[in-house]
């Protein structure tokens, strides 16, 4: 995979903050986990696009975008559920922010 660091950095500078997502801990959460790790190899060089991407057993990757939404909009709540298989992208943003 030849994506890195500077291209998660880029995907929160040009898309993230551009979306009117501002909290920080969401924005560092997007830098640190590597989206390329959890898509297949054949579209690492797409891992940043803000779209959903295929994986494995018919299902996909969610947008970068509504992920970061929906993270950010997850903080008003104790608990929340999200319905998708193979989320495991989603969850480590998720687990950064814990206390």
């Amino acid at each position: 995979m030849t994506t890195n660091a500077a291209d998660r950095d880029d995907m929160v500078r040009t898309r993230r903050a551009a979306r009117g997502i501002r909290d920080e801990r969401v924005l560092e959460a997007f830098r640190a986990v590597p989206r390329e790790a959890f898509v297949p190899e054949a579209l690492a060089e797409f891992a940043y696009a803000d779209s959903a991407l295929p994986i494995e057993e018919g299902q996909t990757i969610s947008q970068p975008c509504i992920v970061a939404l929906m993270v950010a909009g997850a903080e008003r709540y104790d608990r929340a559920m999200y319905y998708g298989a193979n989320e495991s992208w989603t969850l480590r943003d998720q687990h950064r922010l814990r206390p």
